[in-house]
């Protein structure tokens, strides 16, 4: 069975061209689609971001904000989706409630069987075999290593690539945890990923680290 995850280095919404094959992946039938995201004051508005671009292709929206959701209906509303988004926000947070819970073991099941997950900054950065976060994105401003959900291996993500000047983090993770592909991630920009492997992107910019430089990816390139 094909994997399909779409990793945006900021947050929602999706570009159109992802949008669209997002949504030819899910089929005719059955477009529910569930939203985990870390609950916070205003997120009932915030919530029209993840809907714009998809919900043109009919799909129906169920938002469940964590830590709030009981878990036993998280599980319940993962398994009558046909395709899964994991917001941005706080990545230690996102962690905490996704990764190593069976919320995540979930996720990976679901994954595994062909459903499309999409991750938001932190949703992308969790979706990697090990988390690998930037000193900019925790409250004790160090580089940590977290684990993640293992929906891409042996990758190692930055998110917010430019907008937060990330080169030298990016460079340090290549160097200290020798991941076979590392990658930066604008903000307003995805990339889809089958198999493990970059079919496309879409937005801004996504960079990788080969020989100890930093370059444009080299793949596919489709216009929002």
């Amino acid at each position: 069975m094909d994997t399909h995850l779409f990793l945006f280095g900021g947050g929602p919404p999706f570009m159109s061209g992802l949008a669209k094959h997002f949504a030819s992946l899910v089929g005719d039938k059955g477009r529910r689609c569930s939203v985990l995201f870390i609950g916070r004051q205003g997120w009932e508005e915030y919530r029209l971001n993840y809907m714009r671009e998809l919900e043109q292709y009919g799909f129906e929206f169920v938002f469940l904000p964590l830590p709030v959701t009981l878990t036993r209906e998280v599980l319940d509303e993962l398994q009558k989706s046909e395709a899964i988004i994991i917001g941005g926000g706080v990545t230690d947070r996102y962690i905490d409630e996704i990764v190593e819970t069976s919320i995540g073991e979930e996720i990976k099941r679901l994954f595994k069987e062909g459903k499309p997950v999409a991750g938001f900054s932190a949703g992308a950065l969790l979706s990697m075999e090990e988390s690998i976060l930037s000193p900019r994105d925790n409250d004790e401003h160090i580089m940590k290593r977290r684990k993640g959900l293992g929906l891409m291996g042996n990758t190692a993500v930055a998110v917010h690539y430019s907008e937060w000047e990330e080169e030298a983090h990016l460079l340090e993770v290549a160097t200290r945890f020798k991941k076979k592909n590392n990658y930066g991630i604008d903000e307003r920009t995805g990339m889809y990923v089958r198999n493990d492997v970059i079919q496309a992107i879409e937005g801004r910019g996504v960079y990788e680290v080969k020989d100890g430089q930093i370059g444009l990816v080299e793949c596919e390139k489709w216009n929002s």
